[in-house]
């Protein structure tokens, strides 16, 4: 069975539907009554049109569907997991509405060890710095690796990308057969004109879904 590293790109797009409020009134009797009423509508991603969103969630449901059936080992990395604290996730995610509810994913361990940190935070501002604190350590991190092959890989896209192929560099060192993401800008960056030398094969979920039905 295929196993594939998912890249954190996934962790805020699984969610199918938004949780709104709408303020509702009507005439009781004397009186005039007003409730707020919770209804979930379909969520629409950033930058996808409705259709284009509704083949992401589609993709990504049967490839919950492979897992839940032992047709896909899904994994996550150190790298995706700390990364994932930082975004903005649905409000229902987890819930009826998500595609991965419930689906297991194993553990990546990245190339080379890190130390991560972890701070609470107290206010909008405070979460903000936290974030952007993230980033700088970890491009910081990033920029310093001189293995010979994140090197290589460094040189392949120019300089850029570099989360993204540390990603594909874990995939490689854990012996998984897939990279999974939405992120089409890095897909066309180590495809075009010819496709990144790495034994991993890099697709979006839709790809993904195609070349294992």
């Amino acid at each position: 069975m295929p196993t594939a590293l998912l890249d954190t790109s996934i962790y805020p797009s699984t969610v199918t539907h938004d949780a709104t409020a709408t303020r509702r009134v009507a005439q009781r009797g004397n009186r005039l009554v007003m409730w707020i009423e919770e209804a979930p509508v379909r969520r629409r991603l950033r930058g996808k049109t409705q259709e284009e969103s509704d083949a992401i969630y589609r993709s990504l449901d049967q490839m919950a569907e492979m897992a839940r059936d032992g047709a896909l080992v899904p994994y996550d990395s150190d790298e995706t997991i700390f990364e994932s604290l930082y975004l903005h996730l649905p409000a229902l995610r987890g819930s009826q509405f998500d595609v991965f509810r419930g689906v297991k994913r194993r553990i990546a361990q990245g190339p080379l060890r890190r130390t991560y940190m972890i701070e609470g935070c107290f206010s909008e501002e405070q979460a903000r710095f936290s974030k952007e604190q993230h980033n700088r350590d970890r491009e910081q991190f990033l920029e310093n690796i001189n293995h010979p092959r994140f090197l290589k890989m460094k040189k392949r896209t120019g300089g850029s990308h570099l989360a993204d192929l540390y990603l594909v560099w874990t995939a490689e060192e854990n012996s998984l057969d897939y990279f999974i993401t939405l992120d089409t800008t890095f897909l066309n960056a180590v495809t075009l004109p010819k496709p990144l030398d790495t034994a991993v094969k890099l697709c979006t979920p839709m790809q993904f879904v195609q070349q294992c039905s």
